[in-house]
Formats: C-alpha cells, sequence, structure tokens
C-alpha cells in the first residue's frame, strides 16, 4: 500500500495584494522624502533640497505624462488612474533619489526604457 507524505505545516492566509503592498511602499517613500528635505533644510544644504525638489518635480512630469500617453494607447482616458494603479508616484520618487544634479535628458532616457 502507498503511503503519503503529508505536510503539518501551518500556513498563513494574508489579506495583501500587490496593489496594498506597492502603496505602502508609495507612503514609506514619500515619508523618506520628507524626512530626507527637513534633515537637509535643518542641516543647511538648501541647494540640495531646491536640486532634489526640482528633481522630483521634473521625474514626477514625466513619469505622468509618460504613463498618460500609455494609457491613451491602450484606451484608458481616466486621468486617477495613473496616479493610483500605475504607480508613477513610487517611479517619480525613485527616479529623482537618483536623478539629483543629474541632465534631465538622462531622467527621460531611464523613464523611456523603465516601461
Amino acid at each position: 500500500m502507498t503511503k503519503y507524505h503529508q505536510n503539518q505545516k501551518v500556513y498563513i492566509k494574508s489579506n495583501n495584494n500587490s496593489h496594498i503592498i506597492i502603496a505602502r511602499y508609495t507612503y514609506t517613500l514619500i515619508a523618506f522624502v520628507i524626512l530626507t528635505v527637513l534633515i537637509n533644510l535643518i542641516i543647511g544644504n538648501k541647494l540640495l533640497v531646491i536640486s532634489f525638489l526640482k528633481s522630483l518635480l521634473i521625474s514626477l512630469i514625466f513619469t505622468s505624462i509618460t504613463n498618460y500617453l500609455i494609457n491613451i494607447i491602450k484606451k484608458k482616458y481616466n486621468l486617477l488612474d495613473i496616479y493610483t494603479k500605475d504607480n508613477t508616484i513610487a517611479i517619480a520618487i525613485i527616479l529623482s533619489l537618483f536623478g539629483i544634479n543629474t541632465n534631465i535628458y538622462i531622467l527621460i532616457i531611464i523613464k523611456k526604457f523603465h516601461n
């Protein structure tokens, strides 16, 4: 007679899905940006803060435009889906962290190869 091996493990069921995990990731990145700006303002690195905020704004604009164009091609015309479902804010923050004092064209190329 054949014996079947049974696992005696406890499996944990979780209510997490990818949207919840990425939303938490985005909130953490936003908190990191705020903390970085505040610390650099307290220390006195105003030029670094201005450069970082400029990089953040540029990367947010480019990622928004690129994702909106992609959604137009997919025939999804909802502007809020760009920020809620496409993770544009998290991508823009990550690009801006690496894009401090970087040329704008390099940020465009990075975004182009990301999608």
